[in-house]
């Protein structure tokens, strides 16, 4: 989304040219929202017995769904490790792939130009960019690997922490 605020010369409010425009007028705001669910899981565990020597992943047998409901999910926890178990040896394991389901984002970009027109065909552009503007700690994908200590656990951000950066354009 983008808004140029309506004060300043050729806009609603304010329109005359001088100091009131050259501080109020030309400034716009811009953002970006991101919203998703979560990204499907696939889990795996951590030693391939089947006896193949193409396979590096296993997929686990399944005996119940795995997915816990949102008001039970943690960081610690974040799927029901104890709905796979490792399949006997020399078999393939029974849970499909993609089966859980990861945490969701919410992100905020956030900018605020401000624009300085030197003369014809040649303008300077201030910019203030917030990214991640609410700071939201967005998860990373849990570690699926059924048969390790951190199963089910998630040690990762899917995105920085918010960062603001400042800039000037030259545009001609």
């Amino acid at each position: 989304m983008t808004y140029e605020l309506p004060f300043g010369a050729g806009r609603h409010w304010l329109g005359t040219k001088g100091v009131t425009d050259a501080v109020l007028g030309g400034w716009a705001i811009n953002t970006i929202i991101t919203a998703r669910s979560g990204y499907p899981i696939n889990p795996t565990t951590s030693a391939n017995n089947t006896g193949s020597l193409t396979i590096q992943a296993q997929r686990p047998d399944r005996i119940r769904d795995g997915n816990l409901p949102p008001d039970q999910r943690t960081v610690q926890h974040w799927f029901d490790t104890s709905a796979f178990v490792a399949p006997p040896a020399f078999r393939f394991g029974n849970s499909g792939m993609l089966v859980l389901e990861g945490p969701g984002l919410f992100n905020t970009d956030l900018s605020l130009f401000k624009h300085f027109t030197i003369r014809e065909g040649m303008r300077l552009q201030f910019r203030a960019e917030a990214f991640n503007f609410t700071n939201t700690p967005n998860l990373g994908i849990p570690n699926a690997v059924i048969g390790t200590a951190a199963a089910g656990q998630i040690t990762t951000l899917s995105t920085e922490n918010r960062a603001i950066q400042f800039g000037l354009k030259f545009i001609f």
